[in-house]
Parts: C-alpha cells; sequence; structure tokens
C-alpha cells in the first residue's frame, strides 16, 4: 500500500498537533464512537438486554474502524518519537 492510500485510511493530521496529541485525540475520538446502550429485547421473563452502539450505521462502523487504525498509526509514531529522543 502506498503511503497516500494508507494516508486515507487514518484520521487526518491536525495542523500543530505532534504524534502524542494526535494519538489523544483519535483515543478521545474513540471513547464517542464507542458509547454504547443497553437496550431491552423482547416480553416479560425472556426478555434481554443487549448493548448496542449509539452510532451504529454502515458508515460509523467504516468510521470506527477508521479511528481504530488511526490510534495504532499515531501510538506507534509517537513511540517511535519517543525511543529516537532517548
Amino acid at each position: 500500500m502506498s503511503t497516500s492510500e494508507s494516508n486515507r485510511d487514518i484520521v487526518e493530521r491536525i495542523p500543530a498537533y505532534s504524534n502524542e496529541m494526535m494519538y489523544r485525540q483519535c483515543l478521545l475520538l474513540k471513547k464517542v464512537m464507542d458509547k454504547s446502550d443497553n437496550i431491552k429485547v423482547g416480553h416479560g421473563k425472556k426478555a434481554t438486554i443487549e448493548k448496542r452502539y449509539r452510532y451504529n450505521s454502515n458508515s460509523d462502523h467504516k468510521i470506527r474502524e477508521k479511528i481504530n487504525r488511526s490510534v495504532e498509526h499515531y501510538k506507534e509514531l509517537w513511540n517511535l518519537e519517543t525511543t529516537k529522543s532517548k
């Protein structure tokens, strides 16, 4: 995969943000997208409670994957940056 293709698969860098700041920003986005609600399904004794994402459409699933890839990407860059400086 070329660099331009891989950049489309992650959250775009915010100008003037370091790798650490982008990592933290992506964690914040992940926390928001992973919010879930307990939904009661069924009636009476056979009712069960399921956890469902608040944001649960096809496009939200793609965004969730993109954010997860971004978290890993910026975490890797941040770790490389900290190991170089030591």
